[in-house]
């Protein structure tokens, strides 16, 4: 089977200690929004902007920049693409804070990864009905009625979720390709026992 990676989440902080308070300038926040004409603030209740959406175009993510501080990174295909998506936004919001005069200087702390999204197919149709009475799938959740019906499982060992098609397609979510590539090892052998003849 061959895993594909299709998103990869990350986060970090422009600060190195958030307990301070600090925050994000306005003036900063709109200089970025200049800066990317495809820039979208989100608002709260109407008030100062909180949240600057961003679209990068190499690597290709979006990134939400809060004024906390606080930076979300989405989309990225690898952990790599994702830490030079840090970097691209530390050089921007540097250039933005010499323009507005701001002293205060920010880097890349607490980086970490939030999600990694992949998918594959393991080679044969499935019994999903069957399945999903099984007891190796007992904490799992089945709609035979939806239009393309899937078996959705927790797997906690791995805190890994798995959404598996008739097909033989699955979609997992983990917080590494490591627990990703475990939890598909670990299921593979389970779906077979319900591997569909003729499909």
């Amino acid at each position: 089977m061959n895993l594909e990676v299709y998103n990869v989440s990350g986060s970090f902080s422009l600060f190195e200690n958030p307990k301070k308070q600090e925050m994000l300038s306005n003036n900063v926040m709109e200089s970025l929004k200049r800066k990317s004409l495809k820039a979208v603030f989100k608002t709260k209740n109407g008030k100062q902007p909180g949240q600057l959406v961003v679209p990068i175009a190499d690597p290709k993510v979006t990134v939400q920049i809060f004024q906390t501080g606080r930076v979300l990174i989405h989309a990225a295909v690898t952990v790599q693409e994702c830490e030079r998506a840090a970097s691209v936004v530390l050089q921007r919001i540097c250039e933005r804070q010499q323009m507005c005069s701001v002293k205060f200087v920010p880097g890349v702390f607490d980086f970490k990864m939030i999600s990694v999204h992949a998918k594959c197919h393991v080679g044969f149709g499935i019994h999903l009905e069957n399945a999903s009475k099984d007891p190796a799938f007992r904490r799992c959740k089945f709609n035979p009625n939806l239009h393309d019906p899937s078996l959705c499982y927790n797997m906690k060992n791995q805190n890994a979720k798995l959404r598996v098609f008739v097909s033989g397609k699955m979609n997992i979510c983990a917080k590494t390709l490591q627990e990703i590539e475990q939890a598909v090892n670990l299921i593979y052998p389970r779906l077979k026992r319900f591997k569909l003849e003729n499909f």
